[in-house]
């Protein structure tokens, strides 16, 4: 009867050990493929390639992933630039807290610098950013002249810069509409 005893208590122990594993593998399997895959998704530092660690980098840009976005994009092609701004921002009376959204992708290989002027005869400057790397994002801005409560037509200036020397490679516009709220 101790041989049968013996039996039961292998067997009981053997389906007890049985599952420890497949929940140890059910857990695993569960940490794979629902952890943050990038260091920017766990909450750690997302620094910029060497090439454009800059001085004069926009302080209000950040450096990751801006909400919203896909996660994985590719270039328009080569020796294209492509970048993101929002064509409707609001701002407060006091022209501060535009949700501009402009950013520059990742995939991209320069700097950019954006300006914003109000679309009149002799354009009249309410922005100005500093360099805003490849994988950076500003998600908001404050204009530098305050303008009445409104929608005003402006044009957003992407200007490209080269980030070896600093030099300006060109320009591109898009037309937008400032709204500043009563």
């Amino acid at each position: 009867m101790a041989a049968g005893q013996r039996k039961k208590s292998y067997f009981a122990l053997s389906i007890t050990l049985s599952l420890i594993c497949i929940a140890l593998i059910g857990f695993g399997v569960f940490l794979y493929c629902f952890s943050p895959q990038n260091p920017e998704d766990a909450g750690g530092p997302v620094s910029l390639p060497p090439q454009f660690q800059v001085e004069d980098l926009d302080p209000q840009a950040i450096t990751g992933h801006m909400p919203g976005t896909p996660r994985s994009e590719s270039s328009p092609g080569p020796g294209l630039f492509g970048y993101r701004l929002n064509a409707t921002p609001t701002f407060t009376n006091a022209g501060q807290d535009g949700n501009i959204l402009a950013q520059n992708p990742s995939f991209n290989q320069y700097l950019m610098v954006l300006e914003i002027a109000l679309a009149t005869e002799e354009p009249q400057l309410l922005y100005q950013s500093k360099y805003i790397a490849p994988g950076q994002y500003l998600p908001s801005i404050t204009l530098k002249d305050s303008l009445q409560a409104g929608t005003y037509e402006a044009t957003a200036y992407i200007n490209v810069i080269d980030p070896a020397d600093l030099s300006f490679l060109g320009v591109l516009d898009c037309p937008i509409t400032i709204t500043i709220q009563d």
